[in-house]
């Protein structure tokens, strides 16, 4: 009778987790980041994949930096670099755990531009899917020219090992 009740309120929160996930995805033209669902831009995409986007299960630093360039690029500020230690081989043996925690990845972020656009640069960084910590930030130069240096991470989170087991209930 314990194993029936569990089982009846186990469907109860089913249907109330399916019926709040349609919400979540489904709930506006607009998503999370106030863009369209159905564009193909950075900021564009069902809210699912924005919050899953924004810590990768798999270690990527080429990836990183790809999505990275893209964020900042075409802004008022010019991007010197974007670099960090690729740590692929290290990170091999990472790749999926019963209880992940997120992993760092480190970086750095070099600009100049305008004391308006480096402004610019760090309201970006602040707005992205993507958690960035910044640890140290060197700016350089006048208000017209300005560089920015910033030192930081990021994460990703190895993806959680669920396996089902058979148990025999008497």
């Amino acid at each position: 009778q314990v194993a029936v009740n569990q089982l009846k309120s186990d469907v109860v929160s089913g249907n109330s987790l399916i019926s709040n996930y349609k919400k979540f995805v489904n709930s506006s033209p607009i998503n999370i980041l106030g863009s369209n669902v159905s564009g193909s831009t950075q900021n564009n995409g069902d809210n699912a994949k924005i919050v899953l986007d924004a810590l990768p299960g798999q270690y990527d630093f080429p990836g990183l930096v790809t999505s990275l360039d893209n964020l900042l690029s075409n802004q008022a500020f010019t991007l010197t670099s974007i670099s960090g230690t690729d740590q692929e081989l290290a990170e091999q043996h990472n790749s999926s755990s019963t209880s992940p925690v997120p992993v760092e990845i480190p970086l750095s972020i070099s600009a100049t531009g305008s004391y308006a656009s480096i402004q610019q640069l760090f309201s970006i960084l602040q707005l992205s899917i993507r958690p960035i910590v910044v640890q140290s930030i060197n700016l350089s130069g006048t208000d017209t020219t300005l560089t920015a240096n910033i030192s930081g991470y990021t994460f990703y989170q190895p993806a959680k090992v669920f396996s089902i087991g058979t148990e025999i209930v008497k």
